[in-house]
């Protein structure tokens, strides 16, 4: 190492110099002693100054004998030091490539597929790894001794770059690169080869156990599965997902309507598998696998709302609902589905046949409380004094099926053929000069608020010309065609 060797070379600097120090002595003590006797012939003025000058050359001399000293006592500790840390760093690079080799000649091992084997694997892989973090402190006492001098800006000077390993099996969830480095910190690089070896040798092994770690995680959890999935009953799956569902107040259909993104009544087995997976439901992607096997009925790949609740409700026949409400239910689902708008049209059950529908129009959002119920195999939905079958109240309410066709708009009634159009104020003023002043051989009949208009023809037969309903305003006019 080139500290240990440049320590080596000022060490023997130093005890050199000691060493021609200590033949100074020689002139030293003679040099005193020539001041001693001058004392003893001297004027007595000048007896201060020789004594003063005799003490500054002894004091001096000790001096810079002391400093020489302890100059080489530091130089000997930090030589031990230097010596130490090298001793150390060989230690860790043996280790370090031994782990290595032993890593990476068991990676090549099959894996067993016996639990009870794979779990002496995990414990024997912890005690490795265990051991490795003990030798943390080493490694970063190594790396620290050697570390260049931080620039400014950069992070502070004892915060680590050698990764940590974690212990317990949640460390195979993070990605091994980003928990090895922070993303604002570049690897160490010192001036000392063999201590960047030992970094990057002492980062691999870290990956490599790291991925060690995983695998046997991966294959217990794989055998665990396994095991259950032996004793595998859709029945008892079954009980206990409604159960589950039960116990968080949660509908069946809500979280069919949830994964069926398209709305279209059926999804995808992996749309159905992740759905459940999401949901936080206890269970595993194996069992997964094969409760979509035992829900997709036909084997086309989908899973329609249908074989959903077949498949939940075994002892009810889900493909001919029984009851008005289960009719009514599909009808308003279905029809739900057809709409396009962008914020889709929403329909929400209040209870039995009550259902509070979302409206938009060009006046801004609103909601309604409607009654439904079925009448001769029809969803008929209450509006004010009557019945309005659902998919003509979706027209009229849900804004991308409503259609404009100019100023006229046919409408097919139940009790008669009809023809409407809008009515102008021309008509309107010929009707209200005919209720006033009738012609001859016309007359008058008015029923409730409808007036019928007719002629007297020969052999005392009445022919009505023309009905007009009169409501709250004049908004048609309706002409029978004879």
């Amino acid at each position: 190492m080139q500290y240990l060797v440049i320590g080596e070379v000022v060490l023997g600097c130093l005890k050199e110099f000691m060493k021609k120090q200590e033949e100074k002595r020689v002139g030293l003590n003679k040099a005193t002693s020539m001041g001693e006797a001058i004392l003893t012939i001297c004027h007595p003025d000048s007896i201060t100054t020789i004594k003063h000058w005799n003490t500054i050359i002894k004091a001096r001399f000790e001096e810079v004998q002391a400093w020489a000293r302890q100059h080489q006592q530091r130089l000997a500790m930090a030589l031990g030091d230097l010596l130490a840390t090298k001793e150390l760093l060989e230690g860790l690079l043996g280790w370090l490539q031994w782990a290595e080799t032993t890593l990476n000649d068991k990676d090549k091992e099959v894996i067993p597929q016996e639990i009870d084997e794979v779990k002496a694997l995990i414990a024997e892989h912890q005690t490795f790894m265990e051991e490795m973090t003990r030798k943390q402190p080493d490694v970063d006492k190594v790396t620290k001794t050697h570390k260049r001098k931080a620039v400014v800006g950069s992070e502070p000077a004892n915060q680590s770059h050698i990764p940590v390993l974690e212990k317990g099996r949640g460390g195979r969830k993070r990605s091994p690169t980003q928990a090895m480095y922070p993303s604002s910190q570049p690897p160490i690089e010192t001036k000392n080869p063999r201590v960047n070896l030992l970094v990057s040798k002492w980062q691999q092994v870290w990956l490599l156990a790291l991925d060690r770690r995983r695998k046997l995680n991966d294959a217990m959890d794989r055998l665990e599965e396994l095991k259950e999935f032996a004793n595998f009953d859709f029945d008892v799956w079954r009980k206990r997902y409604m159960r589950w569902m039960n116990h968080k107040k949660s509908r069946v259909m809500d979280f069919f309507r949830r994964i069926d993104k398209d709305q279209d009544g059926k999804v995808t087995r992996q749309e159905f598998i992740e759905g459940i997976l999401s949901s936080k439901f206890p269970t595993s992607r194996l069992e997964m696998s094969a409760v979509a096997d035992i829900f997709d009925r036909d084997g086309d790949g989908y899973i329609d709302y249908y074989e959903f609740v077949a498949a939940l409700h075994p002892n009810k026949e889900a493909y001919k609902p029984l009851t008005d409400a289960d009719k009514i239910e599909d009808e308003v689902t279905r029809q739900v589905a057809k709409c396009k708008c962008p914020k889709r049209f929403q329909v929400e059950q209040i209870g039995a046949n009550k259902y509070r529908f979302y409206l938009g129009n060009q006046f801004g959002d609103s909601q309604q409380l409607r009654l439904v119920r079925i009448l001769r195999s029809t969803v008929m939905v209450r509006v004010g004094g009557g019945w309005m079958a659902l998919d003509e109240f979706l027209v009229k309410n849900d804004p991308c099926r409503v259609h404009h066709h100019g100023s006229k708009m046919l409408r097919s009634e139940s009790n008669s053929s009809i023809t409407q159009s809008p009515i102008g104020w021309q008509q309107i003023s010929h009707f209200l000069t005919l209720l006033h002043e009738p012609p001859s051989g016309m007359f008058l009949h008015h029923c409730g608020c409808h007036f019928k208009i007719g002629y007297i023809l020969t052999a005392g037969t009445v022919k009505e010309q023309s009905a007009v309903h009169i409501g709250a305003s004049f908004s048609r006019i309706c002409t029978y065609n004879p």
